[in-house]
């Protein structure tokens, strides 16, 4: 007796006529970079585009290629044509640090501008003035802050205008695209049309301002200690602090 043993090769059936599924096939791969060259790739396209994709591949199961096309597509079916929109958002600040962390799970390249590559906490800078706090405890690296956004870049760079007809943000010589623009730039101290009072009585909104104003109270100090004259003791220690909001009643508690 001979047995005779029948070994099966297991394979898919294909969902398509192989002929039905090469026309196919050659017009999915014609036809899908012609309609992102054109920018007609919309996201309603994608649609039938992937699922002709899917059936393709499981008709020919050894076409690798036709699962790149479909995550391709699946990338434009998410994000839409064009790629991702370009925000860029001028200012370093807490306006425009809220504004960058809020775009952090959206489909979004950000940019985030600023002249200086830290952000400052403005409202303890009354402390760095008064020597209660080192520069150093209230500006923390922007990079840092958002180095967990990978969709969000840095750039430190003094803005000097706006091309608001070809949407772009200028800064010297160069310049940068963008489809949604925000302005976080903050705001300085005003005198109310009396700038000549800037000379003797300095505003805190830099880390410079700070830093100025602490030399200025610190060396007080020290010629008071020198000082024989109580006159001269007395006009070196006398402070007068021009506004009675939370800067300036902490600054004068500080200075008391």
């Amino acid at each position: 007796d001979t047995t005779v043993l029948l070994f099966a090769e297991e394979y898919a059936v294909p969902l398509l006529p192989p002929e039905i599924a090469a026309v196919l096939a050659t017009a999915t791969e014609l036809g899908a970079p012609v309609l992102l060259a054109l920018g007609l790739g919309t996201r309603l396209a994608t649609v039938p585009l992937i699922i002709m994709t899917a059936v393709i591949q499981f008709t020919y199961l050894d076409r690798l290629e036709h699962w790149y096309w479909a995550m391709l597509l699946g990338q434009l079916l998410l994000r839409g044509p064009g790629g991702a929109p370009r925000v860029v958002i001028v200012g370093g600040g807490c306006g425009g640090l809220a504004c960058a962390r809020a775009l952090a799970r959206c489909p979004a390249q950000v940019t985030v501008v600023d002249r200086r590559n830290y952000h400052l906490f403005q409202p303890l800078l009354y402390q760095v003035a008064t020597a209660s706090l080192s520069p150093a405890d209230i500006a923390t690296p922007i990079r840092g802050i958002l180095r967990d956004q990978f969709n969000t870049s840095v750039l430190m760079q003094r803005v000097s205008g706006i091309d608001t007809a070809n949407r772009r943000v200028l800064f010297g010589n160069r310049s940068i695209p963008y489809d949604y623009l925000v302005l976080a730039t903050g705001a300085r101290h005003s005198y109310f049309g009396k700038d000549e009072w800037e000379g003797v009585a300095p505003g805190i909104k830099k880390i410079d301002d700070a830093t100025d104003i602490r030399r200025r109270i610190l060396s007080a100090f020290e010629r008071a200690e020198a000082a024989d004259d109580p006159d001269e003791c007395r006009r070196l220690l006398t402070f007068v602090i021009v506004g009675a909001g939370i800067t300036g009643l902490s600054a004068a508690y500080l200075l008391a």
